[in-house]
């Protein structure tokens, strides 16, 4: 009797559905492995940025009441200085809200009676990755780490869900949200870079990996039976 003859007898159905199995369970559990690997995430300290004024690159937004040509967002240059209707260029960095929008009554008193103002601090932020509109947006001080992603219209399908890394100061900080919620509410500052990952290539193609890998292990028992 050939080799090839006892080998066929050795591999009876049983043996064949079981090899079978194997296989496929191995592909499975190596896609759990990738979908698990997915989720660590390092501790994150919940380091408060200062919000309490503007920086470069910021924009200051102005609403005064019942005067709209004198209202707007006005970008701050690099050197802190906004250009603002009737009051000119002023430097606007390195003041707590409070305190500009006071300096800023007090400057409109000039032109107008009883000012009232509203003055909103627009935090520079870049929202990256796998988005569907990556870019740069100023923010209003109230978005927070969680929202982030729908200021830039929300994550794209082959994102990894819950997981952000936040880029601030030359250090990177991924966030599992599922793991860690509170940690959606950490503030961002200016100049602040929100990461959206993307899912890995085995993670994306989960069901035609295992259903590739059942269809091979079929493949090679009905040849090694004939």
């Amino acid at each position: 009797m050939t080799p090839i003859h006892l080998f066929r007898l050795r591999l009876a159905p049983a043996r064949l559905a079981l090899a079978v199995t194997l296989i496929a369970g191995n592909a499975a559990v190596a896609l759990g492995q990738s979908v698990a690997s997915e989720s660590t995430t390092t501790t994150v300290a919940a380091v408060t940025p200062d919000l309490s004024s503007l920086r470069p690159g910021d924009v200051l937004r102005l609403r005064i009441w019942r005067e709209p040509d004198l209202s707007g967002d006005f970008p701050v240059d690099e050197t802190g200085r906004a250009v603002l209707p009737r009051l000119g260029t002023m430097v606007v960095i390195g003041i707590p809200a409070e305190q500009l929008k006071q300096q800023l009554t007090d400057g409109y008193r000039q032109y107008l009676n009883n000012p009232s103002i509203e003055v909103t601090p627009l935090r520079r932020i870049a929202i990256l990755g796998a988005v569907r509109n990556p870019g740069i947006y100023p923010i209003d001080p109230s978005i927070t780490l969680g929202e982030a992603p729908n200021v830039a219209g929300g994550t794209a399908p082959d994102s990894k869900r819950n997981m952000i890394e936040l880029r601030r100061d030359g250090g990177t900080r991924e966030v599992d949200l599922r793991r860690h919620p509170a940690l959606a509410r950490l503030p961002l500052a200016s100049g602040d870079q929100v990461y959206i990952p993307e899912r890995s290539w085995l993670s994306k193609n989960a069901t035609w990996v295992v259903s590739t890998a059942i269809g091979v292990a079929g493949t090679t028992a009905l040849l090694l039976t004939r």
